[in-house]
């Protein structure tokens, strides 16, 4: 019933699980890819470090805008291919 109310809501009428089936295996993997680029462009993440750094290879000099190359470093692949 929940999910007949919140369908109704956002999308203004109900969508069948074959209807919602068939959009999900329409998803290309170029689109996935897309989507993936956009969400995880090195100029826009953020990191969040809780404990100490002493030891680890993680350091604030390695982060900057266009860090692609020392995230590589870092072992993080940065880049969806």
């Amino acid at each position: 019933m929940a999910n007949l109310a919140r369908q109704e809501l956002f999308f203004g009428r109900f969508y069948t699980l074959d209807e919602l089936s068939e959009s999900i295996e329409a998803v290309t993997a170029e689109e996935v890819g897309e989507v993936a680029r956009d969400c995880f462009d090195t100029r826009h993440i953020a990191v969040t470090v809780l404990g100490r750094l002493a030891g680890s290879r993680l350091r604030a000099r390695n982060w900057s805008a266009n860090s692609g190359d020392r995230l590589r470093n870092l072992g993080i692949n940065s880049e969806v291919t």
